[in-house]
């Protein structure tokens, strides 16, 4: 029972995470997330895997985490002598999309302990709100065969790390170099990270700390090479073409002219379908005049993401809900958020409830295709629901019908009725 009150608010979290996930799970890949589970497949040498071949190496180092879950899957098949699929749904799929939920719910609880180390009171309010209100939970749930849970769980622990490390001793800092090579693994843009460290250690004048992180970075870099030699043929020729020609054929400017699309774009702005990160981006500055100036380095991450994908223009991330591509700033949104609701209190919890509960609708509504799922806007969902149609699919929209929809797509509805 203490333990139960010690671990409440980890409980409520996942809890509702996992109330939702379970009721909504795809358990299917598709998209990009094709991509990823080929490779998945390619390094365990399955010998009937379910995708065709990718020749190449996309940023797939989530293909290394998701390995167990996968394997246990295919274990089972081969143990029957069958393999079950039910309209594109496998098992496989399944273990893919469950791997999804597991890293969710991992980081959820790394989450919860870097907010207690920064000693801060209010932590169901600040994880939950960013857990639904941005692209977080609907890529663990409707998009798993995408790296994204994976760069979440990540960067969760890179961040926790960092905070840990600054009241640990120095060869600690090795580690988060080591980290820091994995994050990378996960998603290109995550050598931003070195930049904010590095000039918050040399700002402390901490350069046993700056020192040892370069040499667990050196320590492991060789894997990304090596890893390019293995799939690709060659070392740094494949990383040139495999990695750089791929992204730089989709940069068309030096410097990021996108980068207020993506905070305030109709389109998947941050700041449009997830109006809560308004709070946490306020949150930072105030952090970062209490906590030895963190919020910077926090505020400067942030910012540094932004950039890189302002270079690009799929910014938007196309089939994305709010910014998928800045779902690794997880902890950086909820740590932003925890910090207002310190310094101002409950007065904002309801102004932070309130833009969490239209997240939800907007999410339904995006993934109903009320509105169109990859360049409509929450004008568009405005503009079908007082027309009572949706232009995407032509079906008729009022709350009677938006509920029936919901029901439809909800797995629960599955075992209600095996009980008929």
């Amino acid at each position: 029972m203490n333990w139960i009150r010690k671990h409440r608010s980890e409980l409520i979290i996942i809890f509702l995470f996992c109330l939702f996930a379970f009721g909504f799970n795809i358990y299917r890949i598709q998209g990009d997330g094709a991509f990823y589970y080929n490779f998945l497949e390619r390094i365990l040498n399955i010998p009937d895997p379910e995708t065709t071949a990718n020749n190449g190496f996309m940023q797939s180092g989530s293909a290394y985490f998701n390995a167990p879950f996968y394997l246990a899957a295919y274990a089972v098949e081969r143990a029957f002598h069958k393999k079950w699929d039910w309209r594109g749904i496998t098992l496989r799929t399944v273990a893919i999309n469950l791997a999804s939920n597991f890293y969710v719910i991992l980081s959820i609880l790394i989450a919860v302990r870097i907010l207690r180390r920064l000693k801060y009171r209010h932590v169901v309010v600040p994880v939950t709100s960013v857990l639904f209100s941005t692209s977080v939970f609907v890529t663990a749930v409707v998009m798993p065969g995408y790296n994204h849970s994976v760069d979440v769980f990540i960067n969760t622990l890179f961040i926790y790390m960092f905070i840990v490390n600054e009241e640990s001793l120095p060869v600690k800092s090795f580690w988060l170099g080591v980290l820091y090579v994995i994050t990378i693994l996960i998603r290109y843009f995550n050598f931003v990270l070195i930049i904010p460290v590095v000039i918050y250690y040399l700002n402390k004048r901490d350069f046993r700390k700056i020192s040892f992180f370069i040499v667990g970075t050196i320590s492991v870099a060789w894997i990304i090479p090596l890893i390019f030699y293995i799939y690709n043929g060659a070392m740094f020729s494949a990383f040139a073409s495999k990695a750089v020609e791929q992204n730089a054929a989709h940069w068309t400017s030096l410097y990021p002219k996108y980068f207020f699309r993506i905070l305030v774009d109709p389109v998947h702005g941050i700041f449009v379908w997830s109006p809560v990160l308004i709070f946490s981006a306020v949150g930072l500055l105030i952090m970062s005049k209490d906590i030895k100036h963190l919020g910077y380095i926090f505020g400067g991450i942030w910012c540094l993401h932004t950039v890189m994908n302002g270079l690009i223009p799929t910014w938007h991330g196309a089939w994305s809900f709010s910014i998928r591509f800045l779902s690794c700033l997880f902890p950086i949104y909820i740590i932003g958020i925890a910090a207002m609701l310190e310094r101002y209190g409950n007065k904002f919890v309801i102004p932070v409830t309130l833009c969490t509960l239209f997240s939800i609708f907007l999410f339904f509504n995006w993934y109903l295709l009320i509105f169109h799922p990859e360049f409509g806007t929450p004008f568009d969902m405005i503009g079908a629901w007082s027309r009572g149609r949706s232009d995407v699919t032509g079906k008729k929209v009022d709350l009677s019908s938006f509920l029936r929809q919901i029901w439809n797509v909800c797995r629960y509805k599955y075992i209600i009725g095996f009980f008929k």
